[in-house]
């Protein structure tokens, strides 16, 4: 099987509290529903080749609209 790309969706408000979805619609209607609060987003869109696990982690700057690169290896 090859890479395949996905992208997911963190919404988090100031005391923590999260979701996670698919997509920035279900995001956002998880995050109202769930947290309530500011709301702060971050898409990831990831592209990976399973079965494979790696482990990564990111600092997500303060910055709104910055684009952050990760690799692996």
């Amino acid at each position: 099987m090859g890479s395949a790309p996905i992208e997911v969706w963190i919404a988090m408000n100031e005391d923590g509290d999260y979701v996670v979805a698919k997509d920035k619609d279900d995001a956002v209607d998880l995050f109202n529903e769930e947290c309530g609060g500011i709301c702060r987003m971050i898409r990831l869109r990831v592209t990976m080749a399973p079965p494979e696990v790696a482990e990564i982690d990111l600092d997500v700057p303060n910055e709104a609209g910055v684009t952050v690169k990760a690799g692996i290896g």
